[in-house]
């Protein structure tokens, strides 16, 4: 089964890429999608423990199987420099906590993080 890979923040540095599509067996879950993509790009095995992932707009635990189709984001932890670049609120929907996230569209924010990076 065929599922499309986002990379948000530096995960886009990290992999060279901002979306792909990866070909799993049918009853994959999250982790070893995570694992086929360390395997693919070693960098993201620093941020194994650390790592986001949500299928669709919900948020999911490594357990998670995956389909067909899905659409899988990969996000960085949010803590320190990395609030200039996502914001994260909460959302509240028929007593279920659902994780959304917002890029931030912010000049300032990406001039800081291109010239850390040089």
């Amino acid at each position: 089964m065929n599922v499309t890979v986002c990379f948000y923040s530096y995960f886009k540095d990290l992999t060279g890429c901002a979306r792909l599509t990866e070909t799993l067996p049918e009853g994959s879950t999250l982790g070893d999608l995570f694992q086929k993509l360390v395997d693919r790009f070693p960098k993201l095995a620093a941020m194994q423990k650390s790592t986001l992932m949500a299928v669709g707009v919900d948020y999911q635990d490594r357990a998670c199987v995956l389909k067909a189709g899905d659409e899988v984001s990969l996000f960085p932890p949010v803590q320190g420099d990395n609030l200039g670049y996502l914001r994260w609120r909460l959302a509240i929907d028929d007593g279920k906590k659902q994780a959304r996230s917002i890029m931030a569209a912010n000049e300032t924010a990406t001039d800081h993080y291109d010239r850390a990076d040089s």
